[in-house]
């Protein structure tokens, strides 16, 4: 492999235990069973911060393991066939369009989540 595997999996377990930390100690976040309604017990709670930032918050820390996944995946995938003659091997320039789209969509997510 001519790829860092150690790094691509380091960032994503690096990010995966921030989105931990975050969803287990900043905002932890109960549901209020029978009604339609979630309580906030975390510490970004407790600040006073509007909801809308509490939330845009929860979203980007479930969105942040997304890239760093998808990218060691591709890489390892493009890795595993790249002795073969398979058609399902994609160029650098692929890969990174690929990866810009992903990040992209995250970012407009986020803003169509603070946003409304």
């Amino acid at each position: 492999f001519n790829f860092h595997w150690e790094r691509d999996f380091s960032l994503d377990l690096i990010t995966v235990m921030v989105a931990e930390a975050t969803v287990c100690w900043l905002v932890r976040v109960y549901p209020l069973v029978p009604y339609p309604a979630l309580y906030c017990d975390g510490l970004l709670c407790r600040l006073g911060l509007p909801q809308q930032v509490v939330m845009t918050f929860i979203i980007a820390t479930i969105l942040l393991p997304n890239p760093p996944f998808w990218f060691l995946l591709v890489n390892m995938h493009q890795n595993m066939i790249a002795i073969t003659d398979s058609r399902v091997r994609l160029s650098k320039r692929a890969q990174k369009l690929m990866m810009i789209t992903l990040i992209v969509m995250h970012v407009l997510n986020l803003a169509g989540i603070f946003t409304f």
